[in-house]
């Protein structure tokens, strides 16, 4: 029986993850490229409108401002630590009634707190003060900022 080259495998690991710290330096110097064109379409542009310039040279410069595209950095430019876990997007928890169709989707952020949780407190006056049409055409998401599943589960258990 023949195991597999320990050593071969972390020179693989170690040329990835060289691969992927060059990806996104290239990225970056993208993103960069990418504004240092805006601005200087930005700049050519009131530089021809306030100035008298040969017909033929407006039409080329009218032609190429209308050609350049600007791409819009990603999550990942700015987070490129989520490029390394592909579940980091994902909730660690979900729970849900699986409602849908409804027209007004309320946000409720929360963190652990060491002496009082509002949660609770904010969730019944919202509730409360709905009517029931509003409750009914209503879904509130309650988004707990904590890495303890512990206490995550803990309080899904308190709103039930």
């Amino acid at each position: 029986m023949t195991y597999p080259d320990t050593g071969e495998e972390v020179a693989l690991q170690n040329g990835i993850a060289e691969l992927q710290a060059k990806l996104e330096h290239l990225q970056a110097k993208y993103v960069n490229t990418q504004e240092e064109i805006n601005i200087l379409s930005h700049q050519l542009l009131s530089i021809t409108e306030n100035s008298h310039i040969l017909p033929d040279l407006q039409m080329m410069l009218n032609g190429t401002s209308n050609m350049t595209s600007i791409k819009l950095p990603s999550i990942y430019n700015f987070l490129p630590h989520f490029l390394n876990d592909p579940n980091s997007l994902r909730p660690a928890f979900l729970q849900s009634k699986g409602r849908t169709g409804v027209s007004m989707v309320l946000g409720v952020p929360t963190v652990k707190r060491e002496v009082q949780s509002y949660l609770l407190a904010t969730l019944k006056n919202l509730v409360d003060r709905m009517s029931p049409e509003e409750a009914a055409d209503t879904v509130i998401i309650v988004l707990v900022a904590e890495t303890d599943l512990d206490y995550v589960s803990y309080v899904a258990k308190q709103i039930e």
